[in-house]
């Protein structure tokens, strides 16, 4: 499928450090046709990853930062090698194997294989080793805050709309959690201004004016769209294109009463 992935695997998982030789199907040593392709006899036996780990030397492993959790920060030491996994008894093409070691009193170690590219960074394979914990995370609080598991569809379609749904308002939480933390910090990624003007003007190939954020309600906060005594009409029908003007106009007329249309607004629908 052309995509990388990075699994965790158990430690009985044997690989070769270096590719051994494979001998092609032929005529074997006492006469007899061999069928089958085969790794060479001299070549050395797969090692278990339990087994490897232990090898290998001190100057190999080295301490990386995972990421920053609730107790501080995570550390952990990392030994990344590229190794050949066995398929039927066959070698098979060549990966990153990521072996991570604890830092607690309870040394533990976890094996991950990775089918990225021999060039790709180290560092990023270390932080998406770390990824499982907040991966985990972000589904339970799915589950219990919008409502991901709460879905009886009988189609594909009617799946990923619950889903896309669940994982924007799960996003939209997120963001506000971290817009109203003690130590939040202006970023690029998450403004707090109106995201939505740029593709508005653009949609609508006008001006559109912004107004102060402010919990006051004023006139400096909210402009009139409606007429009021003593105050002109403002409206802004002209600036529309006329499709988005008459689609404005039908829905107005839909939803307001005819006695209220006839007095109130009706001079907003006969501008043009």
């Amino acid at each position: 499928m052309h995509k990388w992935y990075m699994a965790e695997v158990p430690s009985d998982t044997r690989v070769w450090l270096r590719t051994p030789l494979v001998e092609e199907p032929g005529r074997g040593l006492m006469g007899r046709p061999r069928l089958h392709r085969r790794v060479r006899r001299t070549a050395s036996a797969p090692e278990e990853l339990r087994a490897l780990v232990v090898s290998l030397p001190k100057a190999a492993w080295h301490r990386r930062l995972l990421h920053e959790g609730s107790k501080g920060p995570l550390r952990a030491d990392f030994a990344l090698l590229r190794v050949t996994l066995i398929h039927d008894r066959l070698p098979a093409v060549r990966q990153w194997l990521v072996c991570r070691r604890s830092l607690g009193p309870q040394l533990e170690v976890k094996f991950y294989l990775s089918n990225a590219p021999s060039h790709c960074a180290t560092q990023e394979l270390i932080r998406i080793s770390g990824l499982r914990w907040p991966i985990e995370t972000t589904l339970e609080e799915a589950k219990g805050e919008v409502g991901m598991d709460h879905f009886e569809t009988r189609t594909w379609l009617a799946w990923h709309h619950h889903m896309f749904q669940t994982f924007l308002a799960h996003l939209f939480l997120m963001r506000l959690r971290l817009l109203f933390k003690k130590n939040f910090r202006p970023s690029p990624r998450l403004r707090l201004g109106n995201w939505w003007l740029p593709a508005l003007q653009k949609k609508l190939s006008c001006p559109v004016t912004t107004y102060p954020r402010s919990t006051t309600i004023n006139n400096e906060t909210i402009k009139p769209t409606a007429p009021i005594a003593n105050t002109l009409i403002r409206s802004t029908m002209h600036r529309l294109p006329s499709a988005l003007a008459a689609k404005r106009r039908s829905n107005m007329k839909r939803r307001c009463s005819a006695k209220v249309n006839s007095i109130f607004f009706k001079p907003l629908f006969n501008a043009k």
